[in-house]
């Protein structure tokens, strides 16, 4: 804000109120070009060096104290605007930083689900496997059983003729 208003005031201006100088002097104008170009003098608004005797080195003084003021102040703007360049350079770069940083980890984060995903499928299949080959153990296990089971009946029919058979023979001979 101070940087602006010292753009604004003229440099005589800032002279008149610059600190230390002790001295309150009525303001003047510079020359103005139109003027100085054309060679006409004597205007009470232009200031010719030497017509006020000691109030050019006075002046001096004060205007070289202002440019020096104004030199540092665009040094000062220029050092800033460097700096929020910096700043700004490096804050994108950062915030490239973390893009690139979110992408891998959605990318690892990605891969792991895939991951658990696969073996969860493959755990899944085991089991359906296993499931498969309990289920059909079983039903080899029933054929056989059936088959031992048939054996047996027939067996047991076979057991119950001869038994028939016994109590026929014994009944022809008891009679």
């Amino acid at each position: 804000r101070r940087l602006y208003h010292l753009k604004k005031l003229l440099p005589l201006e800032l002279a008149l109120r610059a600190p230390g100088s002790g001295r309150t002097a009525t303001p003047m104008t510079t020359q103005e070009p139109s003027a100085g170009a054309t060679g006409i003098t004597g205007s009470p608004l232009t200031m010719q060096p030497g017509s006020m005797g000691g109030a050019t080195h006075l002046f001096g003084d004060v205007q070289s104290y202002v440019m020096n003021a104004m030199e540092e102040a665009e040094a000062l703007k220029k050092f800033v605007q460097q700096n929020d360049e910096a700043k700004r350079a490096e804050i994108e770069e950062l915030r490239r930083a973390v893009e690139k940083e979110r992408f891998e980890r959605r990318d690892a984060m990605n891969k792991i689900r895939y991951e658990f995903e696969e073996f969860v499928h493959k755990k899944i299949d085991k089991i359906l496997e296993e499931v498969e080959q309990f289920k059909n153990a079983e039903d080899d296990d029933d054929e056989q059983q059936q088959v031992e089971i048939e054996a047996i009946v027939g067996d047991m029919d076979r057991f119950k003729t001869g038994l028939v058979t016994v109590q026929n023979s014994w009944r022809n001979l008891a009679t």
